[in-house]
């Protein structure tokens, strides 16, 4: 009885197609940076080196996008600038240069929230962290 249970297991394992890795998705963060600001808020540090911890061991690529409100000046400039604000701490806290970092301001174009021009609206600035391993 055991040797054809063993049989039927060893069956199974080499019929079933190999493991496919799960996509992770996307991770969008709030509140890192203020209004009119490129300046990472300490608060958000911590979920910074969790994304390192989580992908330490994988050679991934991160791709970082960062949104802006209608109320911000030079919303292009702006969230370009914050997105390589994120990518500079992500190396330092341990991810190798050599890992492919894709960098992208989008500007006011993708509201989370929408809103009319000049209007202040924290959800709308954010950062879109994508890790691909």
């Amino acid at each position: 009885m055991f040797v054809r249970n063993l049989g039927f297991a060893v069956f199974l394992a080499c019929a079933m197609p190999p493991a496919v890795a799960e996509a992770v998705p996307a991770e969008t963060f709030l509140g890192i940076f203020d209004r009119g600001s490129s300046q990472i808020d300490p608060s958000a540090v911590p979920n910074l080196k969790n994304i390192v911890q989580l992908h330490h061991s994988a050679r991934p690529s991160f791709t970082i996008v960062d949104n802006c409100d209608a109320s911000e000046k030079a919303p292009e400039r702006l969230s370009l600038a914050r997105a390589n604000a994120i990518r500079a701490p992500l190396l330092g806290y341990g991810v190798s240069s050599a890992v492919r970092f894709v960098v992208k301001g989008a500007g006011a174009s993708d509201p989370m929230v929408p809103t009319g021009p000049n209007v202040s609206e924290p959800q709308n600035r954010r950062v879109i962290i994508d890790v691909a391993n």
